[in-house]
């Protein structure tokens, strides 16, 4: 016999031992533990092993004593276990009749098993019993989203609730939780609820199963279709960081809402941070390009550039006040000073609560409430050239498309007044202005005021004559935005959405309030019908003006805690988003994990061409109506 035929002999011969009539099955298995009771409904886990004397894989036969046997693992995409390896099996005893029968049952639990060749071992193990007792299991479970589409890489919440016939706590299972995942125990009947965050872009099949302390489970629930969507989710994020005299990083909040421009081609964020800088921040890659500190820098608690900036690309400047009470005017090239009013010594803080700047025609205005005036100041050289007082000046001011400024009291005085600071107009309102006035492209001025029993919004018409009222029931902070359907869309204190017709001040046909479950910001509308408001604990919402939400984001900063309290700042209680060019949502967080946020938009999600679609009217937040923002 040649060698090669000795060779294929050889190798058969031992394909022969593994594979064919040599393989032999596995071992019997032996019952490794077992619960000594368990309840109807209620998933057994017991422990099993054996092993297989040609080292193949190994399936386990269950023979569980109710006439039900199973084979693990089941599904055919599952791996058999490997030989010698002691591995866990389960089964649920279903409930008999409890009249005329006993109040539990014992089965003989036994265990076989063949290899992934097919060989099966005819014997089983020997017995092992189990009491089964009798339990009613909880109803089953009633589930809801709280929404019905969302983004994807984000955080989403579900909602599901059962009740147990003998009042046992109980938790909970949804779709996406793994096979041993459950919720905490909550009392029977309470609402339970899970997160989960989905990486694919589809319908996502939402059901749930309910057990109690028993360990008894439901039936599943019906099937919700969850949507996801590729946007809403953070693409990128900066962060403000300082340096404390113990010489460790320390990332501090931003407050402010962020104004975005673009300067010789380029997208840029300017905005304030607690870390004490003015920063400018390129949305593309969101990496600072620059940055100034306050002449002296202030201490890190005290929010130093709180405000929200205002950006004037033509003159190459923007304008934020820091809370010491000066308004600086910065270069939009390097964050350089260009100017600062006022102009003292840098030791010489004035302590000035002043508001968020607007400019228009060679001019920048700010209100000081702590002096109850408005500051007209020149934008070349920040030198006062016009001022007006009267008491209780509380709001950032805003600017018709003919130059002339309107701001409120606290006492409901709505005053016009020209270029230079000359009065035109006041008109008394009930209740102490608390929105920086909405101006559309007719002159007509939307303001909102707080009284001690609610809020209301104001239309007044050019002439200051009333317009209308509408009664909120809740006070109003947020100031409201011009939608691409002509209504005014706002967000109360309670958070709550409202759209009000321009025309009537009645509520927009067919809308329902929505509630945020906090308070809002100013919304930011786009062209295709949507808008973006922001929370006080910050979760930003997209909405239709269909009145549905298209999807809620909660920023990181979310998941730890919402804010302990709201800044006097009326129209700066929440950040405002704004929107970018190619239509992604920049919006700035303030606690636990704060930072400027940049979250994924539509192409067709660009900012609406309405009279005032969102915060300070425009991206650049120049305060002014008819104004062309740079982009």
């Amino acid at each position: 016999m040649n060698l090669r035929k000795w060779v294929v002999l050889v190798f058969g011969f031992v394909s022969l031992l593994t594979t064919g009539c040599f393989n032999k099955p596995p071992k019997v298995p032996q019952i490794v533990w077992a619960p000594e009771s368990t309840y109807t409904r209620a998933t057994v886990v017991v422990r099993v092993a054996t092993t297989d004397p040609n080292k193949n894989k190994i399936y386990y036969i269950m023979d569980w004593g109710d006439n039900v046997i199973d084979t693990f693992p089941s599904g055919e995409e599952e791996e058999p276990f490997a030989s010698g390896e002691t591995v866990e099996v389960y089964h649920i005893y279903e409930k008999w009749s409890p009249r005329d029968q006993p109040h539990s049952k014992i089965f003989e639990i036994r265990a076989s098993a063949k290899d992934d060749k097919g060989k099966i071992q005819k014997n089983f193990s020997n017995p092992v019993s189990i009491r089964v007792i009798y339990n009613d299991e909880p109803d089953r479970p009633r589930i809801w989203l709280k929404n019905e589409m969302g983004g994807i890489k984000t955080r989403q919440t579900f909602y599901a609730a059962a009740t147990d016939p003998e009042g046992d706590s109980i938790a909970v299972r949804f779709s996406f939780m793994g096979a041993k995942e459950w919720t905490n125990f909550r009392a029977s009947g309470d609402t339970i609820w899970a997160e989960a965050i989905f990486d694919r872009v589809g319908t996502q099949r939402i059901w749930a199963i309910a057990k109690d302390k028993k360990g008894s489970q439901s039936a599943r629930s019906e099937t919700l279709d969850f949507v996801t969507i590729d946007e809403g989710y953070v693409l990128k994020t900066f962060h403000a960081e300082t340096r404390p005299d113990d010489g460790e990083t320390e990332t501090l909040g931003m407050q402010s809402s962020p104004a975005i421009a673009s300067v010789s081609g380029v997208e840029y964020i300017f905005i304030g941070s607690e870390a004490g800088k003015a920063h400018i921040v390129r949305t593309s890659d969101m990496r600072q390009t620059a940055y100034t500190y306050p002449d002296v820098e202030a201490a890190y608690d005290e929010l130093p550039w709180g405000n929200s900036a205002a950006v004037n690309v033509p003159a190459g400047q923007w304008y934020i006040a820091n809370d010491q009470g000066e308004l600086y005017c910065l270069s939009t090239a390097s964050a350089s000073k260009i100017w600062r009013y006022p102009n003292r010594p840098d030791t010489a803080f004035t302590d000035w609560d002043l508001t968020d700047a607007a400019f228009s025609s060679g001019y920048v205005y700010v209100v000081n409430r702590d002096e109850d005036s408005l500051y007209v100041l020149s934008q070349a050289s920040g030198t006062k050239v016009g001022y007006y007082t009267s008491p209780g000046l509380t709001v950032a001011p805003s600017i018709d498309a003919q130059g002339n400024v309107y701001i409120g009291d606290d006492s409901g005085y709505v005053h016009k007044l020209n270029s230079t600071g000359g009065l035109i107009w006041k008109h008394k309102l009930d209740g102490s202005i608390s929105t920086s006035p909405v101006i559309d492209g007719v002159g007509n001025i939307y303001i909102g005021a707080n009284t001690a029993t609610g809020g209301y919004l104001y239309a007044l018409n050019p002439d200051s004559s009333l317009k209308w009222t509408y009664s909120i029931g809740e006070n109003i902070f947020a100031q409201p935005a011009i939608g691409t359907d002509n209504n005014l869309y706002f967000c109360d204190f309670a958070g709550r959405v409202h759209a009000v017709n321009l025309t009537t001040g009645t509520p927009k046909a067919g809308w329902s309030l929505i509630n945020l479950g906090a308070a809002g910001s100013s919304p930011a509308f786009t062209a295709d019908n949507y808008f973006y408001i922001n929370t006080e604990e910050y979760h930003v919402f997209c909405i239709g003006i269909d009145g549905k939400i298209r999807w809620e984001t909660p920023l990181p900063v979310a998941a730890k805690k919402r804010r302990a309290s709201l800044s006097k700042r009326e129209d700066l209680l929440v950040p405002s988003p704004v929107i970018g060019s190619n239509g992604d949502i920049y919006v700035a967080a303030g606690e636990d994990e704060p930072g400027l946020y940049k979250l994924k938009g539509r192409t067709t999600g660009i900012t609406a061409n309405t009279d005032w679609p969102m915060f300070r009217h425009d991206q650049n937040h120049s305060g002014k109506a008819g104004y062309s923002p740079s982009r």
